[in-house]
């Protein structure tokens, strides 16, 4: 765990470099870097399709790649930061994990119903949630 902790804050701060010093990488937005996030996360399932795997560590590298990117982007535009987007994946996979955190049967048929009613009951929080900031 400790190499990669070091090499993820290596990754960190060759990204955060980047973003202050490259001028293509500076000038950046979320609306104009996000369809390379979508061609990297195609280009690793193709990798992973062909069960090529030097090929999908590298194209996973470049979709985690973007996901720092995309939160340092965001970083500077005062929206979220990286630890948020951590943060926010742990909480929606912990509350996505009954079986696992709680004490929720653990019984295929009841993990697959229930992760389905979790995702439909945080797609319509979601969607409240917009509703409420866009009537702000």
């Amino acid at each position: 765990m400790e190499k990669t902790k070091k090499s993820f804050e290596e990754l960190i701060k060759v990204n955060q470099k980047l973003r202050k010093e490259c001028p293509w990488d500076k000038k950046q937005t979320l609306d104009s870097f996000y369809n390379y996030i979508v061609e990297e996360a195609i280009e690793a399932k193709q990798a992973a399709e062909k069960k090529d795997y030097e090929e999908l560590k590298e194209e996973l590298g470049d979709v985690f790649w973007n996901v720092l990117f995309m939160a340092n982007i965001a970083k500077d535009n005062n929206l979220f930061d990286l630890n948020d987007v951590i943060v926010a994946s742990k909480n929606k996979m912990i509350r996505r994990h009954p079986h696992v955190f709680g004490n929720a049967s653990k019984d295929m048929e009841y993990i697959h119903k229930f992760w389905q009613e979790i995702k439909d009951q945080e797609k319509k929080e979601k969607t409240k949630r917009k509703k409420n900031n866009s009537n702000s």
